[in-house]
């Protein structure tokens, strides 16, 4: 048995290699590198970061030759752009390298960093005592350390000193975060990360994404073609939401694969349909039948709670709301129409689903993104305009008036695209 190199259970990696898109799905059918790029300190006193002049990372195996010649990276964006899939890829890739790679999550951390690794380690390798041995007389050097949501990990000390522990396991590290932050090491550790920001989609990763998916539907070249028309005009159509990211271009691919009354259009691209169709098929996959309520009852449920919720928020300009407010928005609505179902089931599905993200260990949550946001304050205004049109009337002036606040100017053009509102 080889000291360098270990691979670790099968069963592990075929749960990597799952697609979160769909049960039928793998990662490489619908995985496309993202491009990346360098930012260096500018040596301001906030350490603030600019990005520099060097070329754009676009494919794995240079991202690969620039991680094992640097050792230590941090990668981040504050949108969703794929970040989990890319750590999913990275790790993939440095097994055909003979890298032994280890994947830690804000799910199997604990508040002591030496007892989550060695809890990762009997997870993803095996949990007998021959294969902990096996895993621990491996080089630092031929380990890699892949930790997602750095930011979310539990832990009871500094992030220097939690750094500081991972190199005593991995020569290699890389950190995925939501925003870039410099890290400051005791000055005996011999080690310098460097700063990788995911870059907007250009239309080249839009079009390779459309042909893996496409492909994987048996769709012909000539659809292909087609559909990346569609994506096309959709950009320049709705370039106020169009967000530059793989969830949010696959949500149109989506709608033109699996929906079976969707066509190619020609005509206006009914945007609102298809969030609200996307929306709705992520919430009925992620929740369980529930034996008061159909599923279908069950997922009205949830998008009203968090049309409600979006609502309340947005009215107080913010965009991070706690479990407390969820929990209360929740139980208000299911006992005003009297639902027989609890809060904590609706949080669970509204999680699963993607369309809200847990931050802060779980205390706190946002909207996975700022279009989904702004679709929900929207649906939240149109149904109170048909039950209370004067109610209705004085949010949508509060929203001309607060053009300042930016992602009214995105709710609004929500608002057009489902009804003729004069004001406007």
């Amino acid at each position: 048995k080889s000291n360098t190199h270990f691979r670790p259970r099968q069963e592990y990696v075929d749960g990597l290699i799952k697609s979160e898109c769909n049960s039928e799905e793998s990662l490489d059918d619908v995985f496309v590198f993202p491009p990346l790029k360098e930012e260096i300190a500018s040596g301001t006193k906030d350490g603030d970061l600019k990005i520099n002049g060097q070329g754009v990372i676009c494919d794995i195996k240079s991202f690969m030759d620039y991680l094992f010649k640097v050792k230590t990276l941090e990668i981040h964006s504050e949108i969703r752009a794929g970040k989990s899939s890319l750590l999913k890829a990275i790790y993939l890739e440095s097994l055909s390298m003979g890298y032994s790679p280890l994947l830690l999550t804000q799910d199997n951390s604990t508040a002591s960093i030496t007892k989550t690794l060695s809890s990762i380690i009997k997870e993803q390798y095996g949990e007998s005592q021959e294969d902990v041995e096996r895993f621990n007389r491996i080089p630092s050097g031929k380990v890699l350390l892949l930790v997602d949501d750095f930011d979310l990990l539990k832990r009871k000390t500094r992030k220097s000193e939690v750094i500081a522990s991972m190199l005593r396991v991995a020569d290699n590290i890389v950190l995925i975060t939501d925003t870039s932050f410099q890290i400051k090491l005791d000055d005996t550790i011999e080690t310098d990360f460097r700063h990788l920001v995911i870059c907007p989609w250009t239309k080249n990763k839009r079009d390779q994404l459309i042909r893996k998916r496409c492909h994987l539907s048996n769709y012909s070249d000539e659809k292909a073609d087609e559909l990346i028309r569609i994506v096309d005009k959709a950009v320049c159509s709705h370039f106020q939401l169009f967000e530059m990211t793989p969830p949010f271009i696959n949500q149109y691919i989506d709608f033109y694969l699996y929906e079976s009354g969707a066509s190619f259009l020609e005509g206006n691209l009914p945007f609102t349909s298809i969030m609200s169709t996307n929306v709705k098929r992520r919430i009925r996959e992620a929740i369980s039948e529930d034996v008061h309520l159909s599923v279908n009852e069950l997922v009205d449920t949830v998008i009203a709670v968090l049309r409600n919720l979006a609502l309340q928020i947005h009215v107080s300009r913010q965009s991070i709301f706690t479990c407390n407010l969820f929990s209360q928005v929740a139980q208000r609505y299911v006992e005003e129409y009297g639902i027989p179902v609890n809060a904590r089931t609706i949080i669970e599905a509204a999680s699963l689903s993607g369309v809200l993200l847990v931050r802060d260990s779980g205390y706190e949550y946002c909207f996975a993104s700022r279009s989904l946001h702004a679709f929900f304050v929207a649906q939240a205004i149109d149904f109170e305009l048909d039950v209370n049109e004067e109610a209705g009337q004085s949010y949508v002036s509060r929203l001309l008036n607060e053009l300042d606040y930016s992602i009214n100017e995105e709710i609004l053009v929500l608002l057009e695209s489902t009804r003729f509102i004069p004001s406007l």
